[in-house]
């Protein structure tokens, strides 16, 4: 499932590197790793998860202008620290599906409001016609 392109911002914590297992990840991946992993993040919140294969991964690397073993490297690393998970051959985030199940919240909730507003806008002009 992809996200719509109206979509193209999501929340990065100021604190992100506040949290412990984030801290452990740049002990060992220092801000090389930090910079690809939020890349990773990236990608994943346009399409949720990633298909977790050579060619993905690769495609990834390209793209940061780096090679493909450091990009694996990040992401095993990810999967050790509990920021990444995988299932079902793809790699995933629940910080990622917890921003996009808000985002479609927010988003429902808006289209609710939206919905009425535009009723009460109906009910009053037919109301002066």
């Amino acid at each position: 499932m992809s996200i719509d392109l109206k979509d193209q911002y999501f929340p990065h914590d100021y604190n992100a590197r506040g949290d412990i297992k984030m801290q452990k990840f740049l002990i060992i991946c220092k801000d090389r790793g930090y910079g690809i992993y939020w890349a990773i993040i990236e990608e994943m919140h346009k399409e949720r998860k990633l298909l977790n294969d050579k060619l993905t991964m690769q495609t990834i690397a390209d793209n940061l202008r780096t090679d493909v073993e450091q990009v694996l490297n990040i992401i095993k690393i990810g999967l050790e620290q509990k920021l990444f998970y995988e299932k079902n051959g793809y790699l995933c985030s629940k910080r990622v599906e917890k921003n996009i199940e808000k985002r479609k919240k927010i988003s429902k909730i808006r289209s609710n409001a939206g919905k009425k507003s535009a009723k009460a806008r109906k009910n009053k002009s037919s109301t002066n016609d």
